[in-house]
């Protein structure tokens, strides 16, 4: 992972800050590539100095790291000066603060991809002030260091682990046991997850929770003996463009089952 750039788990943040006020200010190539350079600069910053890993400082670390890089990506696109870059990433990491990592079931989709939309408010939101000439009082690298320390103070549970937050809800817990309705084993303990392999897998029904895994349990219902039923694709059809022509394609037994609303199935047999 490149500390110039986001993480995956706030990649959208930038990029739809940077297009849409690159698009409202009829921004030239030139001027984005300042600003897609302070965005550089300010993430190398905190990389240097915190860190840009949930696993070690929460989202704070991860989204607000790319809301700052964002916002002040925002500033030099506006045609603000350094010094307002300076308070709109001071503002920005203030505003988040203290946000924990808690992915459902250890999957990057909930709730990263709300945080995603939230900080990138939060990043055209410090710029905004930082461009109406509000001082951030709190100095950007003392900010950043405070980040770090509050991110270190988190407890595991809420760095990453999946071990607190919205993942121990009763449904956050509900979506983790679908990893292992087809047999496999898993298991959170603390920081720690562990997967042991299996002799085989059993088809079971199961539902997408998101992208990433509902495509995961399509090839593990095609390893699996007997039929997976696969509820919810509509995860899986948004990023997976004619998956079940292209399997089918290739000899999988795979279909699509309707079923009432509001609920579409894949059968998927072993």
């Amino acid at each position: 992972m490149t500390p110039l750039f986001e993480t995956i788990r706030s990649c959208g943040i930038l990029p739809a800050v940077l297009s849409e006020v690159a698009r409202a200010c009829g921004a030239s190539d030139a001027l984005l590539t300042d600003a897609l350079l302070t965005a550089c600069g300010v993430g190398a910053v905190i990389t240097r100095n915190a860190t840009v890993a949930g696993a070690e400082g929460g989202c704070q670390a991860e989204c607000g790291t790319a809301a700052a890089m964002a916002g002040a990506a925002a500033v030099v696109l506006a045609g603000g000066t350094p010094d307002m870059v300076d308070h709109c990433v001071a503002i920005a990491l203030m505003n988040c603060m203290g946000l924990v990592c808690d992915p459902v079931a250890g999957l990057v989709q909930l709730p990263c991809s709300y945080r995603n939309a939230s900080q990138a408010v939060n990043a055209v939101l410090s710029a905004d002030l930082a461009l109406a000439g509000q001082n951030s009082v709190i100095p950007a690298d003392e900010v950043i260091a405070a980040m770090y320390k509050v991110g270190r103070q988190l407890p595991p549970e809420l760095r990453e682990t999946a071990g607190g937050g919205i993942a121990v809800t009763p449904t956050g817990k509900a979506l983790h046991k679908e990893l292992k309705k087809m047999g496999a084993k898993a298991q959170w303990e603390g920081r720690t997850a562990t997967f042991e392999g299996v002799e085989e897998l059993v088809g079971a029904p199961v539902i997408a929770c998101d992208l990433r895994a509902g495509a995961a349990m399509v090839i593990a219902g095609l390893a699996a003996q007997g039929v997976t039923e696969v509820d919810s694709i509509h995860h899986i059809e948004r990023g997976y463009e004619d998956i079940i022509e292209k399997l089918s394609g290739i000899g999988a037994d795979i279909k699509v089952v309707e079923v009432p609303d509001p609920v579409v199935s894949a059968n998927v047999a072993g």
